[in-house]
């Protein structure tokens, strides 16, 4: 038995001296502006705010917002049935129905954008804001641009390899 717990230790510590060993990549990238991109939205989505994901963090959705710069068409929310009753992420999209249609039947992924709440909302509050403002308002970026953000990425439909 003592063996298996001083294989065990060994192993422990040497994971950490291993993970010490690599290096950190703490340097944040820098924000570049839409314009920068001469119409390569992609592009911006990537480089300006997914690559800069760990500046979001534990900020106020509006934050990221702000630096989108991009109209937000219309959003959906995500449903977690364990633990219930409980949106732990919001999706925010460029472009209306159709349009995104569009692009998925050219192969051409769309972007989505999604972000994971720190503390999940309330089912309840975002089902009654959605059927009371379907679309993107001012009243819903007030309200989810309140939220803390865990983590942000993009829906990857497989079409840009």
């Amino acid at each position: 038995m003592k063996k298996y717990i001083v294989i065990i230790i060994s192993m422990a510590i040497c994971a950490c001296s291993t993970l010490k060993q690599q290096p950190s990549n703490t340097k944040q990238q820098k924000y570049i502006k839409l314009e920068k991109f001469k119409g390569d939205t992609l592009k911006f989505i990537q480089t300006s705010i997914l690559n800069r994901k760990e500046f979001y963090k534990g900020k106020e959705l509006n934050v990221l917002l702000k630096d989108l710069a991009i109209p937000i068409k219309r959003y959906t929310t995500g449903q977690s049935f364990r633990p219930k009753n409980q949106s732990p992420d919001i999706s925010l999209y460029f472009y209306n129905d159709t349009e995104k249609d569009l692009k998925i039947a050219k192969k051409k992924d769309p972007i989505i954008v999604t972000v994971v709440w720190q503390t999940p909302l309330n089912t309840s509050d975002v089902i009654s804001l959605i059927r009371k403002y379907p679309n993107w308002t001012p009243e819903i970026q007030e309200y989810f641009g309140k939220q803390i953000v865990k983590d942000v990425g993009k829906v990857n439909f497989g079409f840009n390899k």
